[in-house]
C-alpha cells in the first residue's frame, strides 16, 4: 500500500505550520488581547496540554490516570494555566516546569471544525516546536488526531471511530523520513465504552490531609517496628524508591557484617531481604498516593525523596517515633533508622543525618564517603 494517508497528514501539517507560523511576540500580543479569563490546573506531565489533554487517549489507557483538579483561582501549586476568550474557548495554554523559570506556550486557532495547536519551545528567541491538529465531528466529538514535533519529523495519529455504545481509537506513532508505505506502520486499536467520550471515570475514595498521612504513618511504623524489634537490629531501612510501595526493612549483626564501615553492614543491596509494606491495604495506599501526587512539586519525580513536603513529614514523624513510649519500651535505642532509595546521594545522607544522632552515624557516613 502506498502512503498517500501519509503523504495526506503531512500536507494537513505543513498547510497549518505555512498559515500560522510566526513569531511568538506576534501570537503572544494577538492572543492575550482576546483573553477574558484563565483557570489553573494541576496534571500529569503524560499530557502535552494538561487537564484539557490534546487527546484522551493517554488518560484511558493509564490505569490510575489523574487528572489532577482544575481551579478559576490560583493553587498553591500549579502547572499549567489556561487562557481563555469570551467564547470559553482556551486560545493559550501556558506548561510551567518547576525547574526552569522559562515556560512553555500553546496557542489555540479554530478554524470550522478543526482545532490547530501551536507549540513554541523554551528557547530564546522561541521558535514553533510543534503542532497539534484535531478535527471534530458534528456532535463535537474528536475524530482524527495530529500531533507532529517539527524538528524531527515525527508524527503522532490517533483515529475515532464510534459506534452506538463503543469508542474505538486506532493510534500510530511514526518518523515521515523512515515510512516506506503505510503497511510498515504499526497500529493499536483500543475500545473502550462510549460513556468515556469525555474521559474515564475516576476511581473514588476520600482525599486525606497532611496531618491524617503522618497520623496513619506513625501508627504503622510503631506496629511494624514492634514486630521486628525482637531480631534486635542495628540498623533498621525505610525504602523510598516507590510511592506506591514504600517498605520497612532490617538488619541484624552477622560475621558477613561486621566490619564497621563495610559494604555489606550499609549498603541495602547486600542485606539479607525481609521487607514489610507500610500501608495496611489498597485503601492506605491509594490516599497516599492521591495525597502524593497532589502535593507533588513536579509531576514524574526523578527521585520520591525530592518530593519536600513528604519528606519533611516523614522526617518529623521519625523524629515522633524515637520520642514515643513504645519506641523507648523497643529494644531499638542503638538501631540507626535509614532511608535508601537504592542510591547514595546528597539527598539520602542529609535524610539519614537528620534523623541520627551525630555520633550514632559516623561509621554510615564513613562509608558514603568511601564510594
Amino acid at each position: 500500500m502506498d502512503k498517500t494517508r501519509i503523504d495526506r497528514n503531512v500536507v494537513l501539517l505543513n498547510a497549518c505550520y505555512e498559515k500560522h507560523n510566526d513569531s511568538f511576540e506576534n501570537k503572544w500580543n494577538e492572543a492575550i488581547s482576546l483573553v477574558t479569563h484563565v483557570e489553573y490546573s494541576t496534571c500529569s506531565y503524560i499530557n502535552l496540554l494538561g487537564y484539557y489533554a490534546e487527546s484522551i487517549l493517554g488518560e484511558l489507557i493509564i490505569d490510575n490516570f489523574r487528572r489532577g483538579i482544575v481551579s478559576k483561582t490560583p493553587l498553591k501549586k500549579y502547572n499549567f494555566k489556561y487562557y481563555f476568550d469570551s467564547n470559553n474557548r482556551i486560545i493559550i495554554t501556558e506548561r510551567l516546569y518547576s525547574k526552569s523559570e522559562l515556560s512553555e506556550f500553546f496557542f489555540h486557532i479554530y478554524e470550522d471544525s478543526v482545532v490547530y495547536v501551536l507549540g513554541y519551545d523554551l528557547a530564546n528567541p522561541r521558535e514553533l516546536a510543534c503542532l497539534v491538529r484535531n478535527e471534530f465531528d458534528k456532535q463535537g466529538r474528536m475524530i482524527h488526531h495530529l500531533y507532529s514535533h517539527i524538528s524531527s519529523q515525527f508524527i503522532a495519529e490517533h483515529i475515532f471511530r464510534f459506534t452506538n455504545t463503543e469508542m474505538t481509537i486506532s493510534h500510530a506513532m511514526y518518523m515521515t523520513y523512515d515510512v516506506v508505505d503505510e503497511d510498515t506502520i504499526t497500529w493499536e486499536h483500543d475500545t473502550f465504552p462510549i460513556e468515556w467520550l469525555n474521559g474515564r471515570p475516576e476511581s473514588k475514595f476520600n482525599t486525606v490531609s497532611a496531618k491524617c498521612i503522618a497520623l496513619r504513618l506513625k501508627k504503622n511504623i510503631e506496629l511494624i517496628l514492634q514486630d521486628i524489634s525482637i531480631y534486635k537490629p542495628y540498623a533498621i531501612m525505610f525504602i523510598l524508591q516507590d510511592p506506591k510501595a514504600i517498605a520497612i526493612d532490617f538488619a541484624v549483626d552477622n560475621e558477613s557484617n561486621n566490619g564497621r564501615i563495610s559494604e555489606n553492614r550499609w549498603n541495602y543491596s547486600c542485606w539479607e531481604h525481609h521487607s514489610k509494606p507500610i500501608w495496611k491495604n489498597k485503601k492506605e495506599i491509594d490516599q497516599f498516593n492521591l495525597w502524593f501526587e497532589e502535593t507533588a512539586p513536579q509531576r514524574n519525580l526523578e527521585y520520591v525523596l525530592d518530593h519536600q513536603e513528604f519528606t519533611s513529614l516523614f522526617i518529623d514523624v521519625i523524629k515522633e517515633v524515637k520520642e514515643s513510649i513504645i519506641y523507648k519500651l523497643l529494644p531499638l535505642k542503638s538501631a540507626l533508622i535509614l532511608v535508601t532509595d537504592y542510591e547514595i546521594y546528597e539527598r539520602v545522607i542529609e535524610i539519614n543525618e537528620s534523623i541520627n544522632h551525630e555520633h550514632e552515624i559516623q561509621d554510615y557516613l564513613q562509608w558514603c564517603k568511601s564510594l
